[in-house]
Order: C-alpha cells, then sequence, then structure tokens
C-alpha cells in the first residue's frame, strides 16, 4: 500500500493534471468558437455584398424600364430618388422628354423702347445708322403706320 504522503501527493498531480487538461479544452473550444465566429461574420459581409448589388441592380433596371417608358433621362431618376418605382415615376412624370423642343426664353423689356425714354431724333438716328426691324418698328412707330 501507497503510504498517505505519496497518495497525497498523486492526489495533487491527478487534480493539477485534470485542471490542466479541463484549461486545454476551454482554450480549444474557446478558439473554435473565434473561428466560427470570423467564418460566420465572412459570410454575413459577403451575403450584405451580394444584396447591395442586387439592390443596384434592380434600382438600375427599375429606372431603365420607366426612363423608357417616360421617354427621360435613367441617371437623372437614379441621381434624384431614393430608388424606390414610385419615386421614379413621379419624378419621370415632372422631367422633360428627352428630345423634346425647348422654349427659347425671351429677353426682358429693357424700358428704352420708341414710346418710353428714347426721343424721335434719336429713333430716327438710330434707323438710319442701323435699319434692323426693331428700330423700324420704332421709326414707323413715330411717323404713325
Amino acid at each position: 500500500m501507497p503510504e498517505p504522503e505519496e497518495q497525497e501527493r498523486q492526489g495533487e498531480t491527478s487534480a493539477a493534471l485534470a485542471a490542466l487538461q479541463a484549461t486545454r479544452t476551454r482554450e480549444q473550444q474557446e478558439a473554435a468558437l473565434k473561428q466560427r465566429e470570423t467564418a460566420v461574420a465572412e459570410r454575413e459581409a459577403k451575403l450584405k455584398e451580394e444584396v447591395d448589388k442586387a439592390a443596384a441592380q434592380l434600382k438600375e433596371a427599375t429606372a431603365v424600364a420607366i426612363a423608357g417608358s417616360f421617354n427621360v433621362s435613367k441617371d437623372t431618376l437614379l441621381k434624384f430618388t431614393d430608388g424606390s418605382e414610385a419615386a421614379m415615376r413621379e419624378l419621370a412624370a415632372q422631367l422633360p422628354k428627352i428630345g423634346a423642343s425647348v422654349q427659347t426664353v425671351l429677353a426682358p423689356d429693357s424700358g428704352r423702347s420708341a414710346a418710353g425714354a428714347t426721343t424721335k431724333a434719336q429713333i430716327m438716328d438710330n434707323y438710319r445708322a442701323n435699319p434692323t426691324p426693331e428700330t423700324r418698328a420704332a421709326y414707323a412707330a413715330i411717323r404713325g403706320n
């Protein structure tokens, strides 16, 4: 029979060995858990990237379809909307059609017409110097034609 001191030492050794094994097991489990968490995070990032890519493609396709039906620019629809179909349709209804003629902007009245601050002598001098339709109309107005 082993002596009591030797039994005590063996008990301490087996307890230390069990504690060491438990520590190693816990460290291995923690390392495996970290690997799994990293893999899950990578998969989630990849999935988010794919979802974002699909959403962008859907947004682009919607803009192309609406731009074609309303004859407007798809780039304008993409730039000024949140990408929803309703917002794109609303904006497309308000945009000018591609290739539509643009109305010319009329010049504002300068206030210096035949009936304004220009004298008869100035009107006649302007007509003689430069007989354009404007000066001709001003000259005809002072003559009463």
